[in-house]
């Protein structure tokens, strides 16, 4: 059963005992990290889905919207990604010195081409290797994430 239920500020996979991974839809369904449990709570408004693995078998649910979430605007203002479109070298600056750094780059398929951690710095620069397209970006730093997008031309 690869059906979700939507909760008050969530949603809930239909199938019980499976393993389980949460994906955003918008960011080219990214694994969401930690989001294993049968239930999800997204801290932004987007779009999800989950992958349900049931002995040999994996299913991915359909997309489901969920809206009224509380975004943190302040937070966005908070990193820039630059320059974008790029030829594959990626800046990203933040507003004051960030302790630990994970930055996790995406192709459109979800998958993990290119992570990079830093620690105590308020820039960093890295290159996408990979061929021309949209790539997500991920971005722990200390207690907040970002999500961002680039073009490689």
């Amino acid at each position: 059963d690869n059906t979700v239920s939507l909760l008050e500020d969530g949603f809930s996979a239909n199938q019980d005992g499976a393993e389980y991974q949460w994906l955003d839809c918008d960011m080219g369904m990214m694994e969401i990290d930690g989001a294993t449990g049968q239930e999800y709570y997204p801290d932004v408004d987007g779009n999800y889905a989950v992958l349900i693995r049931l002995n040999d078998c994996e299913k991915t649910s359909e997309c489901h919207e969920i809206l009224g979430l509380h975004v943190n605007t302040e937070a966005l203002s908070d990193v820039l990604i630059f320059p974008n479109p790029t030829d594959g070298i990626v800046n990203i600056e933040f507003s004051d010195i960030k302790q630990d750094v994970l930055v996790s780059v995406y192709n459109v398929l979800g998958s993990l081409v290119h992570q990079v951690s830093e620690k105590n710095i308020n820039q960093l620069q890295f290159t996408i290797d990979d061929p021309t397209g949209v790539y997500f970006i991920r971005i722990s730093a200390d207690d907040e994430v970002y999500f961002g997008k680039v073009v490689v031309e």
